[in-house]
Parts: structure tokens; sequence; C-alpha cells
């Protein structure tokens, strides 16, 4: 029955979609659009000018949380969590996404802790991976939460391993493996696998400190 309600769901154009999940109890702010995606969530809460295009794939999630501006590109974003791996943790299918942050597509997240992506953060291309769940060779379950830092750029093919973390005005490069906690750490290139601070950036630099305002709806004055 609950699949048949979310597939329900992603077949109403926004403005009913938006309309129905209010009349559910979720929490939307104002000019939000929401495409043809399949929206199995517990707790959402969109934030104004928030954008999720088409084709997305939202399964068994607890709670989802994007700030002001923020945007997932339309087709194939994998966001899933599995009952059978969920070991208590409280941030287990929890999602948040910063201010004015934005993703491409075709990137998979693994949701059996939570994914929190700071403000203004591009996850750009395609095909990364997020994965908070692994086991050890004793067999035990691991869940761990991911943190990404305020104005940092994922590349392509980026593979995030559980418990990780990335400072303030980091860049990860194309197919780096990101396997330890980098979260002292700000305006570095972390790049190889396993990846490594290859080269360090002013955060004067121009990404770090450009308006990134077009993600986010303009104000009257």
């Amino acid at each position: 029955m609950k699949r048949i309600r979310c597939l329900a769901l992603m077949l109403l154009p926004s403005s009913l979609k938006i309309l129905v999940l209010r009349w559910l109890g979720h929490e939307i702010g104002r000019d939000v659009r929401i495409g043809y995606s399949y929206l199995d969530i517990e707790s959402i809460v969109l934030e104004n000018g928030v954008r999720i295009g088409h084709f997305n794939y939202f399964k068994n999630l607890r709670r989802l949380t994007m700030r002001e501006g923020a945007r997932i590109g339309g087709y194939c974003n994998w966001f899933t969590a599995t009952a059978a791996n969920d070991e208590g943790n409280p941030d287990f299918g929890c999602l948040e996404v910063g201010r004015g942050s934005n993703m491409t597509a075709r990137h998979y997240f693994d949701l059996q802790a939570g994914i929190v992506i700071g403000d203004e953060t591009l996850i750009a291309g395609f095909g990364s991976v997020f994965l908070t769940h692994t086991y050890t060779p004793d067999l035990r379950n691991v869940n761990a939460a991911i943190r990404i830092g305020p104005r940092c750029y994922v590349g392509s093919h980026v593979i995030l391993l559980p418990g990780i973390a990335v400072g303030p005005c980091s860049f990860i490069g194309a197919g780096a493996v990101i396997t330890k906690d980098f979260s002292a750490e700000s305006g570095v290139l972390l790049a190889g696998n396993p990846a490594r601070i290859k080269r360090k950036y002013s955060t004067d630099s121009w990404f770090f400190v450009a308006d990134h305002s077009s993600f986010l709806p303009r104000r009257a004055h």
C-alpha cells in the first residue's frame, strides 16, 4: 500500500504534490518545485526556493531536510536506507542538504547513517557514491555518518566511505576515494585512492568567496 501511495504522489504535478505533502504534515516552504520523483520519506522539510528534479528515488528515509535554495537535479539520484541494516542509530535514513547547495545527477546515497552536506556545496558531475554502511572482517555491521563542509566541490565518481568528514572549502577530485576524516582541513584539494591532500588553496580563492546566491530565491527589496 505504501508503494502505491508513493507512486500516486510521484505522478502528481508539483503544485498538487506540495498541497498533499502539506496536508500530510510535511513542512514545505514558498516557491518549492518537486518533479516526478519517488518520495518514501517519513518527514520532509523543504525551505523556500528548494528544487527536486524529475526521476529521483528516495526509499525508506526517516527525514529529508533541504535548506533555502538547495537543489537536487533531475534523473537518477538514489537515496536509500535498508531496515535490515538499521543498528538503531538516531540518524538512520536522514539527509540534510545545506542552504544553496546543489547536486547534479546519477549519484548514490546510502543512508544507513546520516549524511550532512554543508551550505553552498556542489556535488558535481555524476556517479559519486556516499556509503554510510559497511562490514568489518569479523562481519560486524558498521554504520557511520558522512559530513561535507560548506563551500565544497565534489567531482565525478568520488567514493566516500563510512564515517568520513570533509572540512570547509575543500575540492575533491574526480575518482577520489575518501577513507578518513579531513574535517580539520580547509582549502585543500583531495585526490587519489586513498585520497590525500595534493594541494592547498587560500580560502580567499574565487570559489570559496564567490557569491553563490544564484542558487537562492530572489528576495523582494
